[in-house]
């Protein structure tokens, strides 16, 4: 049985297996399935599961670890829920043997625990719970910790453990994954909940307390109008003329909550509230985080039926990206292609995305990668909006042309392109030889550690009132190679940093750039390129002209 537009989505299946062949090597696609499993909250198509199983099949073969085995399960739930039980009786009995960090431990029972909550058999997610908190407290690493226990806490949430949930906020030590657990569960909440919802904004600072209010109306607008609107009125009293990102996502989530009320002077409001977005992100579109925050805004009218303001701007965007140099203009085109494929123009969303796959052909492969990464992963999440009814057998057929991963054979396996790394970095050596050169080096800079030192001496430049050395963190996440979503995340953190040295409070500024390094630790981004780029630019221009 055919369906309407079936050769659009084969389209789009094609240009998918097209993606996943420039991503060669394991931990570019085990990258893209973790992105892919953070950003889909459920796996509706049975084709994810299906391309999904192909995948981690093939990364399996290789080695088996927690995280993939993990991921098998996460991305089953479509098609093949027989392999969850499976999975989470395998990592129950096999989990020391297959990982030794309490952080992969903990991420990798979490991601069971998600997939047995989508079948709704809370008792086994519970236990998986359970036990993904017992080894996300054992984390030595604070800011690790703070990320897996944010994870867990609007879990507990859901699966009715309310008290529990609540409790764990406080065992979160960094603010920024503190605050990310109390929006994910106010999400949650309803009105009747609202002496948990006090107990939540207890924890927080005044500034973020209305964050989390204005996140709450947007949960509830539909059904509570009334008491949505009269939250957002309390937080225009915030605005001013302010135009921080923070205060942006304040009246993002006024916006999104009135915009779906029907009642004259709740739209009137909306009105306001779009116009003055509109402004404020068109004057600053040039940064990222509003860029970000601008696609928010286009989604939002999406979801709302008012496609024809959106057209007119994406028309706008698509101008800007033929503009823009990677991997700016490949963010624009995946964001423009995510939101398109929303307003079912499919054609025009494929036209997207294999513009990025032209673009990154000519790109150095450090920024071509994660630029890659973030476009499968917004094909995967159009993917998931296929109708169910799409013919499987199509779907198995571009599964078949899929790849395996490309290895090189020396003493260890390495991707084709770090390889070609070595010989062009070593010209004359061996393989070995430039192994050997490469680990002494990370050696020498282990024993003289080059990235603490690095990082006491940027925490001793801003507690010495230097603030413009976060100028140079700034154009350091910019220019190097990680995921959008990444980088926007990072950047937003640093902007919220920004904002805490402005008003004095150097504690928590401090906490939040903690948090950036810990981030672009995990990344294997080294941080010692930051300060070479103030001493290079900013001191010797300054002090030695």
């Amino acid at each position: 049985m055919s369906i309407p537009h079936e050769n659009i989505y084969e389209s789009i299946l094609d240009v998918f297996t097209r993606i996943l062949q420039e991503l060669k090597s394991p931990a570019e696609r085990k990258l893209f399935l973790v992105s892919a499993s953070e950003m889909l909250p459920r796996i509706k198509w049975p084709g994810i599961s299906i391309f999904a199983d192909r995948i981690l099949d093939d990364l399996l073969n290789e080695r088996e670890e927690a995280l993939t085995l993990s991921l098998v399960a996460r991305f089953a739930v479509a098609k093949f829920p027989e392999k969850i039980k499976e999975i989470s009786n395998e990592l129950i009995i096999r989990l020391d043997e297959l990982t030794e960090w309490e952080y992969d431990k903990a991420v990798s029972l979490i991601n069971v625990a998600v997939a047995l909550l989508e079948l709704n058999n809370i008792s086994d997610a519970k236990k998986f719970l359970d036990l993904a908190l017992k080894w996300a407290r054992a984390i030595p690493d604070r800011s690790d910790r703070s990320i897996v226990l944010s994870r867990i806490a609007p879990i507990y949430y859901k699966i009715g453990e309310k008290e529990i949930a609540v409790q764990l906020i406080d065992e979160i030590v960094y603010t920024p994954k503190k605050i990310d657990a109390i929006i994910a569960i106010s999400s949650l909440l309803d009105p009747s909940d609202e002496h948990i919802l006090e107990l939540l904004l207890k924890k927080c600072s005044e500034d973020d307390q209305i964050v989390i209010l204005t996140n709450w109306a947007k949960s509830i607008a539909s059904r509570y109008p009334q008491k949505a609107f009269q939250i957002c009125q309390k937080a225009h009293e915030h605005f001013g003329e302010s135009e921080s990102i923070r205060i942006v996502n304040i009246m993002l989530n006024c916006f999104s909550a009135l915009v779906k009320m029907h009642d004259g002077v709740y739209k009137e409001r909306a009105q306001e509230i779009y116009n003055r977005l509109r402004e404020t992100l068109l004057k600053r579109i040039e940064e990222r985080p509003y860029m970000n925050a601008f696609f928010q805004l286009l989604e939002i009218l999406v979801e709302n039926k008012s496609n024809d303001r959106v057209g007119d701007i994406l028309v706008k965007l698509e101008d800007i990206a033929t503009r823009k140099r990677p991997p700016e203009n490949i963010f624009l085109l995946n964001r423009i292609a995510y939101i398109r494929a929303k307003m079912g123009e499919l054609d025009k969303t494929i036209k997207n995305l294999e513009l990025v796959i032209e673009i990154s052909r000519n790109l150095e492969k450090l920024i071509a990668i994660p630029a890659l990464i973030d476009t499968a992963t917004t094909t995967f999440l159009i993917m998931n909006d296929f109708p169910k009814e799409f013919p499987e057998e199509i779907v198995w057929d571009y599964v078949e042309r899929i790849k395996p991963i490309e290895y090189v054979e020396v003493a260890a396996r390495l991707s084709r392109e770090n390889v070609d790394f070595l010989k062009r970095m070593y010209p004359g050596r061996t393989l070995g030889e430039a192994l050997n050169s490469i680990i002494y080096r990370e050696r020498v800079n282990d024993s003289l550690e080059v990235e603490r030192k690095t990082i006491d001496i940027i925490f001793n430049l801003i507690d010495r009132g230097e603030f413009i050395i976060l100028h140079y963190v700034l154009k350091y996440v910019y220019a190097v190679g990680m995921s959008e979503r990444e980088r926007i995340s990072i950047l937003n953190m640093l902007g919220r940093a920004v904002e805490m040295l402005t008003v004095g409070n150097l504690g928590d500024a401090k906490n939040y750039i903690e948090l950036i390094f810990a981030r672009l630790k995990r990344l294997n981004l080294p941080l010692s390129p930051i300060l070479i780029e103030f001493l290079r630019e900013y001191v010797l221009a300054t002090f030695f002209r």
